[in-house]
């Protein structure tokens, strides 16, 4: 009785991981970008400073606003001739 137990926490457990490790595939949704007040680059992937400079060159929004605690993704806007 304790190995059943044993062999279905193991189970449960892989399921869990396998359902994390793709929890950020459910939570993407696919729209194309539309015009805004602001647009909102948050921290933590590569390209997204530069997706949200693109966007902001496109006319989306007159506003960038970095959520990052530094400030290397102003400055890398900043340097691409975004103003401050």
């Amino acid at each position: 009785m304790k190995l059943i137990n044993i062999f279905l926490s193991l189970i449960l457990i892989a399921c869990l991981l396998l359902i994390l490790a793709n929890a950020g595939h459910w939570l993407v949704i696919d729209q194309p970008p539309r015009k805004a007040d602001v647009i909102i680059v948050l921290s933590g992937g590569p390209g997204r400073t530069q997706m949200g400079i693109d966007l902001y060159r496109l006319g989306y929004a007159p506003y960038l606003l970095f959520t990052s605690g530094d400030s290397s993704m102003e400055a890398e806007a900043v340097g691409q001739g975004i103003p401050a």
